[in-house]
């Protein structure tokens, strides 16, 4: 992030004053970019951001693990920095052949960004990528886009600033939102999504974009969810007892895994993609606490863990580990045959195994 917007979240943070505001006004219809509670919240704000030093990262990880097992590495070769100079990057999304482009985002950066493969250059793809307002209002922690999926027909965003998921063009970059709500209520903040064979968007909905500061007064779902949003647009509760943030679909679409608390939760699905029973897949013990994840085209789960990259089979047999010292938000694959990763504030990637390709 700019050295500009860092002094500009430090000033709002001083004008700042008073204590906490018991509520924010009552809810009202949205305009384009804030509800009547949120815009009081912004007029009045009680408290300033959350600090951006918050995002300083890059000097520990999820914690240590030991390997006593002895799993093999799944990459070989160097690991390389191929992008850096961010706040807290997320998404990494591949795009084409193996001369394609990744995405990623810098989420409190407002910004989508797009590494080329043939120049090893990164440019501006969309900024601002989640709410134009400027400078952030008082409530907001983190108001750009958050996880990125390719799928129908363009790029679909989990947009924190407009707590909504949002689809965008991928040659004009004009952005659409979708859903922002479940039965008229805000979501608290979409944070990562995977698309379904049949065009289904499933997302997870933590509060991590809200200031923690205004979490009572803007928290409208009273949860924190996991939602599908069908090819209609209709949202759909899909669990309301998960603390969620990375998300993925097992090949055969018929099972979402999600993060918890409490590990690696497993929700399988029926014919219409609606929830039939939650079972624990990984217990956090395992692994540790996690962020993002993604399943490859065997059913192996590769998701961020302590002190680096776990990979489980598809029957939650723990085979392989990539230790990485510093923290890391969501993973991904390159059609290039890397595994691309969001290392706070930087893109790294590394070769992956024959074995595991």
């Amino acid at each position: 992030m700019p050295t500009s917007r860092r002094k500009i979240l430090r000033m709002a943070g001083a004008i700042g004053a008073g204590g906490l505001l018991s509520s924010c006004g009552s809810i009202g219809s949205r305009n384009l970019h804030l509800t009547s509670r949120e815009a009081e919240c912004s007029s009045y704000g009680a408290r300033p951001p959350n600090p951006i030093e918050g995002y300083k990262c890059c000097d520990g990880s999820r914690g240590s693990f030991a390997n006593e097992a002895n799993l093999p590495n799944p990459i070989e070769g160097p690991i390389e920095v191929i992008s850096k100079g961010y706040i807290w990057t997320e998404g990494p999304t591949w795009v084409g052949d193996e001369n394609g482009y990744l995405l990623f985002s810098d989420v409190p950066g407002n910004a989508i960004y797009k590494w080329d493969s043939q120049t090893k250059t990164t440019s501006t793809f969309l900024k601002p990528s989640g709410s134009p307002l400027y400078p952030t209002p008082y409530h907001v922690r983190e108001d750009g886009i958050n996880g990125l999926v390719l799928g129908r027909g363009g790029l679909i965003g989990c947009d924190c600033g407009e707590r909504a998921i949002v689809w965008i063009d991928m040659e004009t970059r004009r952005k659409t939102i979708i859903a922002d709500n479940y039965n008229g209520k805000r979501f608290n903040g979409t944070n990562d999504a995977i698309i379904s064979n049949r065009g289904e968007i499933y997302f997870t909905d933590p509060v991590y974009a809200i200031n923690a500061n205004y979490h009572n007064a803007l928290f409208e779902l009273g949860y924190t969810g996991v939602f599908k949003i069908d090819t209609r647009n209709r949202v759909h509760l899909i669990a309301d007892n998960l603390n969620p943030n990375g998300i993925s679909l097992t090949p055969d679409n018929r099972t979402l895994l999600v993060t918890d608390s409490s590990g690696w939760v497993a929700i399988d699905l029926d014919e219409e993609g609606m929830p039939l029973r939650q079972r624990q897949f990984i217990p956090r013990e395992a692994a540790g606490s996690a962020d993002g994840m993604k399943i490859d085209h065997a059913g192996r789960l590769w998701t961020t863990g302590a002190g680096g990259i776990h990979v489980f089979s598809s029957a939650g047999e723990h085979i392989a580990f990539l230790p990485i010292d510093t923290n890391l938000g969501n993973c991904n694959f390159g059609a290039d045959g890397n595994l691309y990763l969001a290392n706070c504030d930087r893109v790294i990637r590394a070769k992956i195994k024959p074995e595991f390709a």
